[in-house]
């Protein structure tokens, strides 16, 4: 530390000309570069800095010296005593003012008083609890008080003090972070102290000193950038806490302005805090919302147990109603607190970027180890996970959508992960090409084809084992990667199939007609992009049957893709479909609830009701034997949906015209070998311990022509992915 200084006396310009050579310790941390090469010498944002403080004459200061002086040798005496009790209660505010300026200025007096802090720690614990820019209520008739706050020589002489007692002693620097830590959180929690007045005008300056102090601390001990990151962490407010957006603010502040380097822990630290808002708020099956009823019953406990004693017994109906207020109050808070701390995470990265302040790349490289860390291993997340489509979609020159897709295809195909990650990374991984409109045809091409790949040298080594898995439970568990990877692809085909088959089809083509293509081709090499029918019959042919386990919706739907695009052939996609149509009628399942299920009436119209509100277009319906999900499903917070839109894709359920004869072509056929449906419905389920029948190839079951299908369907997706955004709990009450 005294090597430092003797180093800023040397490279940097006094603060005033004027004035008279002051010791070594004055105005410590005030001094700022004065050329290009003492800045580069520091290499940190200027943002920040404290001002010069006036100091008053010496002659003025000289008989304080000596009463502190004489003070410090002595703590137990009545001189230190009144000292102590000059900063506690600041009635003599010239007096405290020049105590605050001696203090930093007197070498030996600092010395004496940071070395022995046990002997002192009184005097520094009153410092370190001062608030400068409140003005007492007793002190408001104090002209002279007032006038030493409204200049801000009181504030100066305060905030250069802290950092001399920390340059001197880095005993202090958690303490002293603390404090001025303490000083922005009385900021963000908007708390009345009684008895003291502080206008709005002082707490915008009091935030402005706070953090120009702890710049200046950070740039004096390098030490205090872990320290500071633990101290944001342990006052970080909890999830339902008023103020928590406010400490976000204030949070994100110190990365943009002066702690670079904080940023990867700062924001994982507000990305986890956002995961616990985003997993309790659950959306059930019909669009409603609820909190997590166990982590309501354990809060609100002993309040109603409070109740209970002090209003005495309430009526069932008036307590439900009470209960039922406080739920929607509840969820309407929460969801208003998650929204905001989305927004704010939202403009720090569109901020960052835009301001030319880190690169993408760079900033992708932060996202990824959080991502990965915090968000890819959270059941069920909603929401905090757009941050990375967002990342991705502000930066498309860099295409950092491809390096993304391409990390989360290393994790699926990585063995010595999880099995629970790697299905996880195929969720988002499906999810992230169908969702993404800056998503090219290429990289869907290219993550279809890798799934695939791993999906076919998985059935390659089951092949060579000769395993044979005939009970549907023990087939879910052992094999649930591969029915995940499986269901990701037919997910994606979905979405993205028509551009997908023609981008391979056009590739196709072009590679036929140059056996050796120029080194300019605009296509990737062609078994990158692989989606022949072959592969598609193959997977969905094998008897473990990937279908069977898929989302319901999902299985229509690939069906439906699989039948315009001929991906499988005729008697297979006849198989399949309707063996689809068996399950989701109910006549794969045992008891009395299948038998009432299935012996509903199957119309082309009841069918294409059941896509409407069933559909792949999030929040659908229908069995779901993974219980897996689509992390990026519609966006459906109010203030922040507007960062997400531009780069969303919603499910519009259109099909290329280009293969409009393929699907007549179908269509007659499939007429043509309609079947009836079985008379026996009590026989079916019974050799399947788990209530669902192995598919077969003499299974049969009634459908509607595909052609009328289609007619119906086309109608219903389109006024369902078409429909307005829904509305926000604050708006609606309801998803």
């Amino acid at each position: 530390v005294g090597l430092y200084r003797l180093i800023q006396r040397i490279t940097m310009s006094p603060l005033d000309p004027s004035s008279t050579p002051q010791p070594v310790l004055t105005n410590v941390g005030a001094d700022q570069p004065s050329s290009d090469q003492s800045k580069s010498f520091y290499d940190f944002p200027r943002r920040f800095d404290l001002a010069p403080c006036e100091n008053p004459p010496r002659e003025e200061l000289k008989p304080i010296i000596d009463f502190i002086q004489s003070s410090v040798r002595d703590p137990s005496s009545h001189a230190y005593r009144s000292m102590i009790e000059c900063v506690r209660i600041r009635d003599d505010a010239v007096m405290f003012y020049r105590l605050l300026i001696v203090l930093r200025i007197n070498g030996p007096i600092l010395h004496e008083i940071t070395t022995s802090p046990k002997k002192h720690g009184q005097l520094l614990h009153a410092i370190f609890r001062l608030d400068p820019m409140v003005i007492p209520m007793r002190l408001q008739g104090n002209s002279t008080y007032r006038s030493l706050v409204e200049s801000y020589k009181l504030t100066d002489a305060y905030f250069h003090l802290v950092i001399a007692i920390i340059s001197s002693n880095s005993t202090f620097l958690i303490p002293g972070l603390t404090a001025l830590w303490k000083l922005i959180i009385l900021h963000s929690s908007k708390m009345e102290i009684q008895g003291e007045i502080v206008t709005e005008a002082m707490k915008k300056k009091r935030l402005t000193y706070a953090h120009a102090t702890i710049a200046n601390v950070l740039r004096l001990a390098p030490r205090a950038t872990v320290e500071l990151q633990s101290i944001i962490a342990a006052n970080f407010p909890f999830r339902s806490a008023p103020n928590i957006t406010d400490y976000v603010q204030q949070s994100l502040l110190v990365v943009q302005g002066y702690a670079p380097l904080l940023e990867s822990e700062i924001l994982g630290i507000i990305v986890d805090k956002a995961l616990e808002m985003d997993v309790e708020i659950k959306i059930k099956d019909d669009g409603d919302v609820e909190i997590d009823n166990e982590k309501i019953n354990r809060q609100n406990e002993d309040a109603i147990f409070e109740m209970d004693l002090e209003k005495g017994p309430e009526t069932p109906s008036v307590a439900n109603e009470v209960s039922k207020e406080a739920t929607e109050k509840k969820i309407d808070d929460m969801v208003e607190r998650l929204d905001s701390l989305m927004l704010l995470l939202f403009e720090h990265i569109k901020t960052r970027l835009l301001n030319d302040e880190i690169s993408a790349s760079t900033l992708f490289r932060i996202v990824i180890p959080i991502f990965e860390s915090i968000i890819l291993t959270t059941y069920r997340s909603k929401y905090v996970q757009f941050i990375v489509l967002y990342l991705c979609g502000l930066s498309q020159e860099d295409e950092l959508y491809r390096e993304f897709s391409g990390y989360l295809v290393e994790v699926i195909l990585d063995p010595n992960r999880a099995t629970v990650i790697r299905q996880s990374a195929a969720c988002y991984l499906a999810s992230f090409i169908s969702r993404a409109t800056y998503v090219c045809s290429e990289t869907a091409c290219e993550a279809v084809s890798a799934l695939l790949r791993w999906a076919e040298a998985y059935i390659g080594a089951l092949e060579r084992n000769e395993n044979k898995i005939n009970d549907f439970t023990s087939s879910c568990e052992l094999h649930s990667l591969f029915f995940t990877v499986c269901q990701a692809s037919f997910y994606i085909m979905c979405f993205r199939g028509a551009e997908a088959i023609k981008h391979y089809r056009c590739a196709a083509e072009y590679f036929a007609k140059n056996p050796e293509p120029a080194d300019e081709c605009s296509y990737a090499d062609l078994d990158l992009i692989d989606m022949s029918s072959k592969r598609w019959e193959r997977i969905c042919s094998y008897e473990l049957k990937p279908l069977r386990f898929c989302l319901e919706s999902v299985r229509e739907e690939f069906l439906h893709v699989a039948n315009v695009f001929s991906l499988l052939n005729k008697d297979l996609l006849s198989i399949l479909d309707t063996e689809a149509q068996r399950q989701s009628s109910g006549y794969t399942r045992s008891g009395k609830a299948a038998r009432r299920r299935g012996k509903r009436i199957n119309t082309p119209a009841l069918s294409a009701t059941r896509r409407m509100t069933e559909g792949v277009g999030g929040l659908g319906r229908g069995s779901n034997p993974l219980d897996s999900f689509f992390p990026f499903d519609p966006y459906l917070l109010r203030k922040s949906h507007d960062f997400i839109a531009p780069m969303y894709r919603n499910w519009d359920g259109r099909i290329d015209n280009d293969f409009a004869e393929d699907e007549a072509t179908f269509d007659s056929t499939m007429e043509e070998e309609g079947q009836e449906d079985e008379d026996d419905e009590d026989s079916c389920g019974e050799n399947d311990p788990a209530g669902i029948e192995p598919m077969s190839y003499n299974s049969s079951a009634s459908s509607p022509s595909i052609s009328e299908h289609r007619k119906f369907q086309q109608v219903v997706w389109n006024d369902l992915t078409k429909r307005p955004r829904a509305p926000s709990i604050a708006e609606s009450g309801s998803w």
